[in-house]
């Protein structure tokens, strides 16, 4: 009914690139801080696409300062956190960082935000969103990896770990879920269509046995 359809549309289904408004409104979702202007120039700023500098703490703490940290509260607003991923995902389909080819302060302050998200998924799950996934894994090795970006300073959140498996799993790559208007949604590549089946509630809870929960197989 229109429930369906307004909840439809709020959430992005189009394979056209996301616009500068849309990842200004993702970036909020994730990091749970509406970014003005001046703070929206602020995450912009581009970084060294090898050393991610000049990155500090003191650049990237002020936007994660209220966001999500752990796969288990993530899983309880997955909602709210997916139709975010999802902007992502049409984002990064052409380009290695949320900055195009360059590494921008969002690459990072966002990634922090929305591994979490990540961690709670699925490996079929994440390849639902595979072009976030691929980034989320590439950010992840760059800020952990040998010789990473937050060896430099200590105060960067410690490394939580996603394994991302670069080969296709078998089966639906489907995430399933509801939002928080109880309407149920399907979203499959990218691309979100009605759910005949209830797959996951408003609190990111899924029936036992469920393939299309979230919260099974953080990596």
């Amino acid at each position: 009914g229109a429930r369906r359809e307004e909840s439809l549309g709020r959430v992005t289904r189009a394979r056209s690139m996301a616009s500068r408004e849309e990842l200004r409104q993702a970036y909020g979702k994730l990091l749970f801080k509406p970014l003005t202007s001046e703070a929206l120039l602020a995450i912009n700023k581009r970084l060294d696409a090898r050393t991610l500098a000049p990155l500090g703490w003191d650049t990237v703490a002020p936007f994660v300062a209220h966001a999500i940290s752990t796969p288990e509260a993530a899983a309880g607003v997955m909602p709210h956190m997916l139709e975010a991923v999802l902007v992502l995902d049409r984002a990064l389909r052409a380009h290695v960082y949320l900055g195009g080819s360059f590494p921008v302060v969002a690459d990072v302050a966002v990634y922090l935000a929305a591994r979490p998200a990540f961690a709670a998924m699925s490996a079929a799950q994440r390849w639902a969103v595979c072009s976030a996934s691929r980034w989320c894994a590439h950010m992840q090795h760059q800020l952990y990896g040998h010789e990473g970006a937050a060896a430099a300073d200590t105060r960067v959140p410690g490394p939580l770990r996603i394994a991302f498996d670069c080969d296709m799993p078998p089966g639906e790559h489907v995430l399933t879920f509801a939002t928080p208007n109880g309407c149920e949604v399907k979203v499959d590549g990218g691309y979100v269509q009605p759910s005949t089946e209830r797959g996951v509630n408003a609190k990111g809870e899924g029936r036992k046995g469920d393939k299309g929960a979230v919260g099974g197989g953080g990596g």
